[in-house]
């Protein structure tokens, strides 16, 4: 064989080794990170220009942040397989508040706060006037009072103060199916029944009465049986919260239930309190579901539903049981006492103890606090804890016993060399 068929041998050998599945495959994967840079160097160039612009923009950039990291995610991948270091691809907060761009002229915003307030109040003023005319034409239109007297029902007596003006319409019983409250503050003319409450948006003093006039003829007995089921429940309530079962357990736990509750939209709330006053529970009555929900304040989640006497009778009790009665301070002092004996019984905990040749010593209990003792090696009091019952605040004093300090905030002396 000639050198010149050698030399081309060998070369054929090289062009082979070269090429090898194994180098097509790396330079595959350098051409593909060389082609993400470059696409990522875009990005980043018109990141940083879109930046620039208007806040109008800020979705487009938000998406284009987007891609900008995950392209350089992927060129990480790529470097993590060709051993090379991996880079942090920085994270571009944007900002949509323009400092520069605020009103600093502190007579100018003055001036607009007060002329705006003329005009609101200029229009309060005006919706107060419209809707009180509704009310008042209301009272005094004879095809109104017609169809009440038709329909059995009648105008209960006006009641007015500073914040509200307040018309009823009553059943033949007395009471009240549907109120009209127009707030003095807001100008907010408020309608209400035990099933809906919503405000009036109507113009037209027509329109409004021929509205209610429909309302009342289609509604008339539904509202009515709605008003009694709530008193039957209201009184159901009021029995249940006085039975000696449920009496027991409100003194037992110190709490308050009083048979007073308190109004608010569709709701009749009454209050469970413990002796700090905390709200730890309710009864609340919902009067447009006719149901009542027995709810834990501390698991408004977990709400309890009854519909009828005989239910809330057989829950009540259960349910007063559940609640927290501790004040909070009262809970935490729980809390932190548990705690600190749990901590004394860790075995890490014993194990940084004995590497000291430590011991803890206790508990001597006082009237309000729990102490505990730290001893050395030659049973010498290095600190003593104690313990706030009534808080859970946990001091430490040293054996100089004049460095008293809360645990929560124990810093350790470092005395500097001489």
């Amino acid at each position: 064989m000639s050198n010149e068929e050698s030399n081309k041998g060998s070369f054929r050998e090289k062009l082979k080794k070269l090429f090898s599945k194994k180098n097509i495959f790396i330079i595959f994967l350098i051409a593909v990170l060389g082609f993400q840079y470059l696409q990522s160097s875009s990005n980043s160039s018109n990141l940083s220009f879109l930046q620039s612009r208007d806040s109008s923009l800020i979705e487009e950039i938000g998406e284009l942040k987007e891609t900008y990291l995950k392209v350089g995610e992927d060129m990480n991948e790529i470097r993590r397989y060709l051993m090379l270091p991996l880079k942090e691809y920085q994270k571009i907060e944007l900002s949509t508040d323009d400092e520069e761009d605020k009103n600093k002229d502190q007579v100018q915003l003055a001036l607009f706060k007060y002329v705006g307030s003329v005009v609101n109040s200029e229009s309060i003023r005006e919706k107060i006037s419209t809707n009180k005319a509704f009310i008042d034409n209301l009272l005094i239109s004879k095809d109104f009072s017609e169809f009440l007297i038709k329909e059995e029902l009648a105008f209960s007596p006006t009641v007015q103060d500073d914040e509200n003006f307040i018309v009823k319409i009553a059943s033949k019983s007395g009471d009240p199916i549907v109120t009209y409250s127009l707030d003095n503050q807001t100008g907010d003319l408020i309608f209400q029944t035990v099933i809906q409450k919503e405000s009036v948006e109507e113009k037209d003093f027509s329109k409004f009465k021929q509205n209610l006039m429909k309302f009342l003829t289609d509604k008339k007995s539904l509202l009515i049986a709605g008003v009694e089921n709530v008193k039957k429940l209201k009184e159901s309530i009021a029995k249940a919260i006085e039975s000696k079962s449920v009496q027991n357990i409100l003194t037992k736990k110190a709490l308050v239930l009083s048979a007073d509750p308190d109004q608010s939209e569709l709701e009749i709330i009454y209050s469970v309190l413990n002796k700090s006053n905390d709200i730890v529970g309710e009864i609340i009555l919902e009067t447009s579901e006719q149901k009542i929900a027995l709810v834990d304040k501390n698991e408004e989640s977990a709400k309890v539903f009854v519909t009828n006497s005989s239910d809330l009778t057989a829950s009540l009790p259960s349910f007063l049981e559940k609640l927290e009665y501790r004040s909070i301070l009262e809970q935490n002092a729980e809390i932190s006492i548990a705690s600190f004996k749990k901590t004394l019984e860790d075995k890490g905990f014993k194990a940084l103890l004995a590497e000291g040749a430590l011991v803890f010593k206790g508990p001597l209990e006082e009237n309000n606090r729990i102490l505990y003792t730290l001893h050395d090696q030659k049973d010498a009091i290095v600190s003593t804890f104690a313990i706030e019952k009534a808080t859970g605040i946990v001091t430490v004093t040293d054996n100089s016993g004049n460095k008293d300090q809360n645990l929560l905030f124990f810093e350790q002396d470092v005395k500097k060399k001489p």
